[in-house]
C-alpha cells in the first residue's frame, strides 16, 4: 500500500528534494507501475511494446543514477515480466497482498462476537454479508411459500426478500444539493451553454452534489473527470473536463429512478509535454454540457509546482473537533493556478487514464551505465578520504602487532563472504 502511494505521489514530493538522476528513476518508476497493474489489456501486442519501453527505460535511470541497485533480484525478474504478461495474464491478477485484505473482513467478525464460537460467528458474519451485497445488487430470494401479491413488512431479517425503495434511493447515483428546483436560466450552464438546453427550456432543473460514474465511482462537484461525447467515435480519445455542475429534469425518468441528465464540463486539453514531470500538461479550452451517462470516470490533476516554484508561504487555522484552534499549518500557494498537469502515474482507472500516455525519449544505455558507474566510484573515492582523515595512519607498533595475528588482518568483506559461501578464502 505504501508503494502504490509513493509511486503515484512522488513525481509531484520529490523533484526539489532528491537529486536529478533519482528523481528521473522516481519518475521511470511512477510510469511503469500503472502499466503492470492492469486488470484488462484490450491489445497484448501493443500493450507488452509500451510496457518493454518502460521497462528499459526504468532500467537506464535506475543505472544512471547509481548500480547499487542492480544487487537485487527484482531487477532482473523486470526482465520477464512481458513474457509472463503474455503467457499467464495481467500481473495484478497473481499479486499476492490482493488476498489478504480478506483477513481484515474475517477479523472483524472474529472480534465483535462472544469468541464462544469463532469460527460460527465468521460464517454467519460473511454470509449476512453476502445476503446484504445480493440485496443490493438487485438480487431476490424466492418464498418457500406459494408466492402472494402482497407480502408483510417484517423486522425479523431472515424474512427479508427484496430491498425496499428506502434502501435503494441510499444506492442512487445523485445526491442533491440543499437548493431548490428553479429554471433553466437560473442555473450555471445557461450562462456558459446558452443554447444546449433549448428543447426542454421550460422545465425545472434540480442541481446534485455528486454523480455516478459508469464504473461506479463517486464524482463531487470540482472533480477533474473523463467524458465521452454521444456521438463520438470509439477510437476518439475521451474528454478531459472539470465537473461544475450536475442537473436533473424534474419531473423526467431520470428522476424517478434518482438519476443525473446533464452534466457541465469546463473542457481541457493536452497543450505539450512538462520539462520537469514528462507528464502531459492541460489547458482550458471551453465549455461543454454532456448527458450524464456519458461520465467515464475521475482522474488525478495536479498543479505545475515545480515549474512556479510554489512554496507553503500562506497558513490556514486548524480545527478541531469542529472548533477552531489558534493552531495553523502551511499551505501551498499556487503561482498561476491555471498551469495544471494530468497525472498518467495514477494506478486507479488507469486503463482510460493510459490514453494520455506519452514515451519519453529513451537514454542511451551505455551512457547511463558508464556515468552511473563513474558517479559511485567518485562517491567511494570521496567517503575513503574523509574516512582517512578522521582515522589517521596507525603506528609502526601496531602494524608489527597486527603482522604478528594474520587472523586480525582479514577484511570484513572477505569474511562475510566465507560465512555465506561456505568455502575458504
Amino acid at each position: 500500500r505504501d508503494f502504490r502511494a509513493i509511486s503515484q505521489a512522488a513525481p509531484f514530493v520529490l523533484y526539489d528534494l532528491v537529486p536529478r538522476e533519482c528523481f528521473e528513476a522516481f519518475l521511470a518508476l511512477s510510469s511503469l507501475v500503472p502499466l503492470v497493474w492492469q486488470p484488462c489489456i484490450v491489445n497484448i501486442d501493443e500493450h507488452l511494446v509500451v510496457l518493454q519501453a518502460a521497462i528499459d527505460h526504468f532500467l537506464n535511470c535506475t543505472a544512471h543514477w547509481t548500480p547499487r541497485w542492480f544487487n537485487k533480484p527484482k531487477f532482473h525478474i523486470l526482465r520477464h515480466l512481458p513474457d509472463h504478461i503474455r503467457r499467464f495474464g495481467p500481473a495484478i491478477l497473481f499479486a499476492m497482498e490482493g488476498f489478504e485484505s480478506y483477513n481484515a473482513v474475517i477479523r472483524d467478525h472474529s472480534i465483535h462476537s462472544n469468541r464462544q464460537v469463532p469460527s460460527r460467528d465468521i460464517a454467519c458474519g460473511m454470509a449476512r454479508c453476502h445476503r446484504i451485497r445480493h440485496f443490493l445488487s438487485g438480487g431476490r430470494f424466492r418464498a418457500r411459500e406459494p408466492v402472494t401479491t402482497e407480502l408483510p413488512y417484517s423486522n425479523d431479517e431472515c424474512n427479508w426478500l427484496a430491498p425496499g425503495p428506502g434502501i435503494k434511493f441510499l444506492l442512487s447515483s445523485c445526491v442533491h444539493d440543499k437548493t431548490c428546483p428553479r429554471p433553466l436560466e437560473k442555473t450555471t450552464a445557461a450562462l456558459r451553454v446558452p443554447h444546449a438546453l433549448h428543447h426542454v427550456e421550460h422545465c425545472l432543473y434540480q442541481t446534485c452534489q455528486s454523480v455516478v460514474a459508469s464504473n461506479g465511482e463517486i464524482c463531487q462537484l470540482g472533480d477533474f473527470v473523463l467524458a465521452q461525447e454521444p456521438c463520438a467515435a470509439s477510437c476518439t480519445l475521451p474528454l478531459i473536463g472539470c465537473l461544475h455542475e450536475i442537473l436533473q429534469i424534474c419531473h423526467s425518468p431520470a428522476q424517478s429512478q434518482n438519476q443525473a441528465s446533464w452534466l457541465l464540463l469546463e473542457i481541457f486539453r493536452v497543450t505539450g509535454l512538462s520539462d520537469t514531470y514528462h507528464l502531459p500538461r492541460i489547458q482550458a479550452s471551453g465549455w461543454v454540457l454532456l448527458p450524464a451517462t456519458g461520465l467515464i470516470c475521475c482522474i488525478n490533476v495536479q498543479h505545475n509546482c515545480a515549474g512556479h516554484r510554489c512554496t507553503g508561504s500562506s497558513a490556514v487555522f486548524i480545527y478541531e473537533e469542529r472548533e477552531k484552534t489558534m493552531k495553523t499549518a502551511q499551505r501551498i500557494e499556487h503561482i498561476f493556478p491555471s498551469d495544471l498537469i494530468l497525472n498518467t502515474a495514477q494506478m486507479h482507472n488507469a486503463i482510460h487514464v493510459q490514453q494520455f500516455h506519452t514515451e519519453v525519449q529513451q537514454m542511451e544505455r551505455d551512457w547511463a551505465i558508464h556515468t552511473g558507474a563513474a558517479a559511485e566510484l567518485n562517491a567511494q573515492k570521496i567517503k575513503q578520504q574523509k574516512t582517512s582523515r578522521l582515522n589517521p595512519a596507525p603506528t609502526r607498533q601496531s602494524s608489527m602487532n597486527s603482522s604478528m595475528n594474520p587472523s586480525t588482518t582479514v577484511p570484513t568483506r572477505f569474511i562475510n563472504v566465507f560465512h555465506r559461501t561456505g568455502k575458504p578464502i
